[in-house]
């Protein structure tokens, strides 16, 4: 992503089926090539794509939005950690993430993207999660943790964040609601207790025996 590639790693990449067949591969590639070209010369972009001795890039003039994600994300990381400006930086980061990398396309090579992407986002949210619980803003807490459950439910250290969220805003049931859900998960998955570290987070919070 974002580097120069080859025509072969292109066929491979577009045409993986029709790669031993090198003249019909090379027909594929040369048509498909031309006709790009073409619409972006309509669209006033004739200079887009550029070939180097052996291999092709694509110059795109304008910021994206993954572009923008990935710069103000480095930026939010490079600040003290929980602070008010990295909150700041997380949450404008995250307004440019608008689901996974090129998810209706289901080519090999986007796949490693589309999953290093996934994460950085997962870990963006999460170090958003600590900003705001630093800041006592549980209701945002809760709303990105829930999300995050949504996508990795046997993730304990969400589980344990949200209690945590629910219970500092006064939410005592759900705290107990919660701790409840991820015991019957991680037994019902896993075979397993929840780690005596979140045993010991949930008892810290005074919240009393579980809700079922």
């Amino acid at each position: 992503m974002g580097q120069p590639v080859t025509k072969d790693q292109i066929i491979e990449a577009l045409w993986p089926d029709d790669n031993q067949d090198l003249e019909k591969a090379d027909a594929q590639f040369h048509t498909t090539l031309y006709r790009l070209r073409t619409v972006l010369k309509n669209y006033g972009l004739p200079d887009l794509i550029q070939r180097g001795t052996d291999a092709y890039s694509l110059t795109v003039p304008a910021s994206t939005d993954l572009d923008r994600f990935e710069a103000l994300l480095k930026a939010a990381l490079s600040q003290e950690a929980d602070s008010p400006e990295q909150m700041k930086l997380l949450e404008e980061a995250l307004k440019h993430y608008h689901g996974d990398y090129l998810e209706n396309l289901d080519y090999q090579w986007v796949i490693p993207h589309r999953e290093a992407l996934r994460l950085r986002c997962g870990e963006a949210q999460l170090r958003l999660v600590h900003c705001y619980l630093r800041a006592s803003q549980y209701e945002k807490a809760i709303s990105e943790l829930v999300m995050l459950l949504k996508r990795d439910e046997l993730n304990e250290l969400y589980h344990a964040l949200l209690i945590e969220a629910y219970a500092k805003s006064g939410q005592r049931q759900a705290a107990q609601r919660q701790y409840a859900l991820l015991t019957g998960i991680l037994q019902r998955e896993l075979g397993v207790k929840p780690s005596p570290e979140t045993q010991q987070a949930y008892h810290s919070l005074n919240l009393g025996p579980p809700s079922d």
